[in-house]
């Protein structure tokens, strides 16, 4: 609105700053990449007679670019989408149990007493305490062991990091939790919690998918 009521109060387009527009949320990596191909392309043209407008000109919108790199390289989101693996030490162990804390172990604290106040006759102590150590100990110790023991790569590693998720392990307590609704209850909220978080964790495995593809495509081309 300010740039098209007074024209002069807007910054002129460089380069340097169609560039960090254009590149805004992707991988160091491709960030990287992008802007090395489109210096490149800038020095041939000005060396070539061309104004450094008419190649800004050319490049066309920045946002625009911005969406159509995002779609071809990897973001950051998909960086964090893609595990980078174990290794098979104790250190690589100490990383898997620590590592849901990053990838959404405050959101299981939250879930938990949710989830064991809908479904008090299912989660007995027992139960609860079995659940709690699943999902903070068996089931990191099991991700680390298939990837790191088995060398697990590309769709392998995908899969596996996505079904042994702190994610995942509350859909599948969910659903068992479903099939003991509470006497004379109502599970609406349980099946809609459910749904809601089934949603949420196959989107992550489609947008892991996607990334996963990304990376095979650059590979191909370079």
């Amino acid at each position: 609105m300010a740039w098209n009521i007074h024209p002069h109060w807007s910054a002129p387009l460089t380069p340097k700053l169609w560039l960090e527009i254009a590149t805004q949320g992707l991988a160091p990596q491709a960030a990287e990449r992008v802007r090395a191909e489109h210096l490149a392309h800038l020095d041939d043209a000005v060396d070539a007679g061309e104004s450094v407008e008419d190649v800004l000109r050319e490049w066309g919108d920045p946002h625009r670019a911005n969406d159509a790199f995002r779609k071809a390289h990897l973001t950051v989101t998909d960086r964090g989408l893609l595990h980078p693996g174990y290794a098979l030490s104790a250190a690589g162990w100490r990383r898997a149990i620590f590592e849901e804390s990053e990838f959404g172990r405050s959101g299981v604290v939250v879930l938990l007493p949710m989830l064991f106040s809908l479904f008090r006759e299912f989660f007995t102590p027992n139960v609860a305490l079995m659940s709690v150590l699943g999902l903070v100990l068996v089931v990191p110790t099991l991700r680390w062991f298939l990837i790191a023991a088995l060398r697990l790569g590309g769709l392998a590693r995908v899969l596996v990091a996505w079904g042994l998720s702190g994610w995942g392990s509350m859909v599948m307590l969910l659903c068992l939790a479903l099939r003991h609704p509470p006497q004379g209850g109502n599970d609406t909220w349980g099946l809609g919690l459910t749904l809601t978080l089934g949603l949420l964790w196959f989107w992550r495995l489609w947008a892991a998918l996607r990334a996963l593809h990304k990376v095979e495509s650059s590979n191909a081309v370079n």
